[in-house]
């Protein structure tokens, strides 16, 4: 974005700092904030704020909260945008990817998490007397399909399942490092060739 749009100043926040330190971005300040908490702006602050991926971060009772600091932030006029995830399960118990995603319900039912909740996102908003939803879209994407778009959805789920590892492998028996490098090229090739979607949700809203 800093590419293509030159002439905005941006802002980036979440709960850690997890920056490619080697990256020298003009115009970009970072700040650690909790969405579900309060974010360290003032009122009124931003244009356009964009917030995504978050399934897996937020509790189901945390999403009402971060709408409205959303919402607090942005200016009036200005527009929110909301991307997320919704949990697809695969027909086929062999796949792979029903594996993974079955954890990952497990998990999310657990914490209190919503793995539908970008299906969700619409109505959250809309509910919102302060803010008008003026576009929302739901695309999925099928990895075996072969495109450009499903082979980096392949390479970003295999990232995703080494980063959760620690709590996924476990439960479907991968304890040691060569297990995990046995299912890793089992789960790529079963995603490569078997029906796994990916299913987003994008709605964005004008603060009134």
């Amino acid at each position: 974005m800093v590419q293509e749009y030159p002439n905005c100043t941006y802002q980036g926040c979440d709960i850690a700092d997890t920056r490619d330190k080697s990256m020298d971005v003009n115009r970009y300040t970072f700040s650690k904030g909790n969405v579900a908490n309060k974010l360290p702006y003032e009122d009124n602050t931003f244009d356009f704020v964009h917030m995504r991926f978050l399934v897996l971060a937020l509790r189901e009772d945390e999403w009402p909260a971060a709408i409205k600091e959303l919402i607090r932030v942005t200016k009036p006029g200005g527009m929110i945008q909301l991307v997320d995830f919704e949990l697809h399960m695969p027909k086929d118990p062999s796949n792979y990817f029903y594996k993974v995603m079955s954890a990952t319900k497990e998990i999310c039912d657990s914490r209190g998490q919503n793995p539908y909740i970008g299906a969700e996102l619409k109505d959250m908003l809309s509910k919102q007397y302060s803010v008008k939803v003026v576009q929302y879209d739901s695309k999925d994407c099928d990895m075996s399909s072969g495109t450009p778009p499903a082979k980096m959805f392949v390479w970003s789920a295999v990232q995703a399942f080494k980063s959760t590892q620690p709590v996924l492998g476990p439960m479907l028996g991968i304890n040691t490092p060569e297990q995990l490098d046995d299912f890793l090229r089992e789960y790529k090739h079963s995603l490569e060739t078997k029906e796994s979607i990916y299913r987003f949700h994008c709605v964005a809203a004008q603060k009134l």
